[in-house]
This record gives C-alpha cells, structure tokens and sequence, in this order.
C-alpha cells in the first residue's frame, strides 16, 4: 500500500512540474526556429510557427536577450540577422505567448565563418604575337591544373603570322602550353575560338565554342545541338553539378541541358544574350542572367524542374536604390538562400525570392571598381571579382580589398575563377592601336 501511495505521488509531482514548465509545448501551435544560412556577419533564420491560426508577437533572442519583436500569423517567414562577428558562436531561440502562458522555440546554435585572407602575391602573363589575342574564360582544376580559354594567335615556327589562332591554354604547375582544341565537325575537323569552360575534373572538361565541347583535355568532342535539337541554338557559357547535369546559355535567349545522355532545350521566351549560368552544389536552384547592351537585362531562375523569369529591366542604365542597377554581367551562389550579381555599377546580393531587389555589397561605385565583367566565389567568405581596368576585388566575408598592383587602364578582364587558395583572371591587353595581347593573373594566397 506504501509503494502504490508514493509512486501516485511522484506521477502527481511529475504532471505539475510538467504543467508549469515554461518549455513545455502545451499547444498544437508549435514555434520553431531553422537556420537557412549564415556567413562571417550575418545570419538567415526561418521561424516557423505550424499550424497556428492567429497573430502574434514573437520575440527573437540572441545569446539570451531579447533583440527582435516580430509580429507574423499564419505562415512561416524568413528573417535576417547582421552586425555579427566573424568566427563567432551564437544561439538563437524564440519565445511568444498565448492566453498568458509561454511557448518557446527551439534553439538554433551556430559559429559565424571566419574571415579568409586577403594577401595574394600575383603573377601576371602575355600572348599573342600578331593580330588581337584574347581570353575569354578560364577554370581552376587545382592549382596545377587550370585551363583558359579564347583566341591566342602566334607565328609559326618560321616567324610568319600563323592566321590559325590557339583556343585554348594549359597550365601545369610550371608553365603554360598554348593548344588548338580540334574537334569534328559536320565531317571537317575545324578549329573554333572558344567562349566558356567549365571542368569536373582533370579527364572531364567542357568547353563551349557555339556549340558545347567535351574532353579529356586530349581528345574532344563536339555536340552539335544544332542539328539534334534546334538550329538557332548559339552557346558560349555553361555551367554544371555534375557530368550528368550541365548547362549551356547563349545568344538570342539560348538555353540547353545534358542529363549525361541526351540533350534537350529550355525555352527562355527571351531574345536576350544569356551571359552567365550558376546555381547550388546540389542543382536544386540555376540562375541564369543575360543583358543586352543599353537595352535589356534579365534574371532567370530553374527550380524543380521550371524556369521562371525573375526579374527584367528595360532601363538597366537607370540606377535604382535597393535595386539591381546597370546590367546583370555575371552571378554567383552556393546556397538556397541568396544569390550575388554584378553590373557595371555595383556589385549585389539578393534573396532567392528576389524580383529585382538587391543590396549593394561593394564599398565603391565608380566605373574602375565597379564594372566588373565576371564574379565567382567558394563561400560567403571567398569571393573574387574581376573586370574594367585589369580590377579584380577579393571578398573576405567582412571586407574588400581591390589589388592595386594590377590595375591597367589598357587592361580588361573577362573572366576570373577561384579556388581555396588561388585565382585566376583572363581578358586582353591593348599593346598598341593595332594589337591586343591575352592576359592572364594568377594571385597565391600566401
């Protein structure tokens, strides 16, 4: 009998400690925190608050102290939190009340990343020795494995101009081999000036020249999508997860894809140059911008398998406060969560769900830090920009720093890539009035 009296007294004792708990979830109204995103300064939390009917206050804590008052009702809104520190740990959690009782959120907990270094040691080479030599576009393998590419023209080994330019150049770690990427076409083995590359790996490399172009970095392949699929397809930017899904945009609205098998068509609605082509390390989300110049700029986005055309602007010379102003040149993203754009006016950041809104990110606004051609990025924290006036700008997560000792006003540069620890930009030189050589930089992180 003693047994049974004290177990109903601690069943008793545990339902009214249970009852007074200020934790405890007594509603089917559950509030809840996910952390979508963070970077070196900022942070991106959805609060999410189930299957509540009503209008609330929510109080958003960090570290402890309240520091947000929201009010949101019957769907989940995402919202952001900056003024952090670098490489700082942080949680944040959520409290609201309904009819005088607390109901908590779960704590999200997370450490800011660390902020990169921005000291690179640059080295700078010259090609061409006839006609206009340029380069268009260049990807890092690792960092004795990077390939450019574009239109080099040399002598030949008499000294005579040699009118058949190089499309392409390799470096291995030592130096760099100029190479003519040949490639069968329609029965003629030609050799094209080549616009974009992208690479997998060592053996898997696609270049664009129009039409895509696949090899080993030995022996090529040309697809032509003009006879498979359509015949106004013009490519000559591409981009992809995986050799199983890649993507290609171009001229006149042009849009394809490669499921590692076969090829298909996307179709844009657009007569707009398609510039650019990026999107998240798992494919889920592809941004696609195109401009055409002093007339129309455009932002398209492909997600489950839909493309939706984002935003577009007839005016893009027009500079709008909070809005993405000048041209959309190049874009880049590894996350769900925001994407990063640049114009000739400024570089920017944007939500996923943006419409054309922007935040300008660069601390300057005239043509020589600001008219960049190419952006490309591993994190929040190490992104590069390159363009007018051989510019090219690091992003550390906190600050820029722009490399003075590569600025030329003779100098542009089309195209930069980046890896951990090293970039590389490509563009043209003007030698004199009747030459233009291929440039290229390569900054190590020291």
């Amino acid at each position: 009998m003693k047994f049974v009296l004290v177990s109903f007294l601690v069943l008793v004792v545990l339902f009214l400690s249970l009852s007074c708990n200020e934790g405890y979830d007594y509603s089917q109204a559950a509030l809840g925190l996910d952390l979508q995103d963070y970077s070196c300064t900022e942070a991106w939390i959805e609060v999410q608050i189930g299957s509540n009917d009503k209008t609330a206050d929510i109080y958003i804590k960090k570290n402890d102290e309240i520091i947000k008052t929201i009010r949101i009702g019957q769907s989940d809104s995402l919202f952001y939190f900056d003024s952090l520190q670098p490489n700082t740990s942080y949680k944040f959690d959520a409290v609201t009340y309904e009819d005088g009782k607390e109901v908590k959120s779960n704590p999200v907990t997370f450490t800011t990343l660390d902020t990169t270094s921005h000291n690179f040691t640059w080295q700078t080479f010259e090609f061409g020795q006839h006609s206009n030599s340029t380069l268009y576009d260049v990807a890092i393998i690792n960092e004795n494995d990077i390939w450019a590419v574009g239109e080099i023209y040399m002598n030949d080994s008499l000294g005579n101009p040699d009118p058949n330019a190089y499309n392409a150049i390799h470096w291995d770690g030592q130096s760099w081999e100029l190479k003519k990427v040949k490639t069968l076409f329609r029965g003629n083995i030609i050799t094209i000036p080549i616009s974009g590359i992208f690479a997998f790996s060592p053996i898997d490399i696609w270049m664009v020249g129009s039409l895509p172009i696949h090899g080993d970095g030995t022996a090529w392949i040309m697809y032509d999508v003009r006879t498979t699929i359509d015949p106004n397809l013009s490519l000559s930017k591409g981009w992809g997860t995986s050799p199983n899904n890649a993507y290609f945009v171009g001229e006149n609205g042009s849009i394809a894809h490669y499921n590692g098998n076969n090829w298909s068509k996307i179709e844009s609605g657009t007569d707009v140059d398609l510039k650019d082509v990026y999107g998240t390390k798992d494919g889920s989300i592809v941004w696609i911008s195109g401009k055409t110049e002093l007339h129309k700029s455009v932002l398209y986005k492909i997600e489950s398998g839909q493309i939706k055309k984002v935003f577009e602007d007839s005016f893009p010379w027009q500079i709008q406060s909070g809005k993405i102003s000048g041209g959309i040149e190049s874009i880049w993203t590894n996350s769900r969560s925001f994407i990063y754009l640049t114009t000739p006016i400024n570089a920017y950041r944007s939500s996923s769900n943006t419409s054309g809104d922007g935040k300008e990110i660069y601390p300057f606004n005239d043509e020589l830090n600001g008219g960049t051609a190419r952006i490309r990025g591993t994190a929040a924290n190490n992104i590069v920009t390159a363009g007018n006036n051989s510019s090219v700008l690091h992003y550390n997560g906190y600050s820029w720093k722009i490399y003075s000792e590569l600025l030329n006003n003779l100098t542009f540069l089309s195209s930069v890539d980046i890896n951990d620890n090293t970039i590389v930009s490509v563009g043209d030189k003007m030698e004199n009035t009747f030459l233009y050589k291929a440039i290229i930089a390569i900054g190590r992180r020291n």
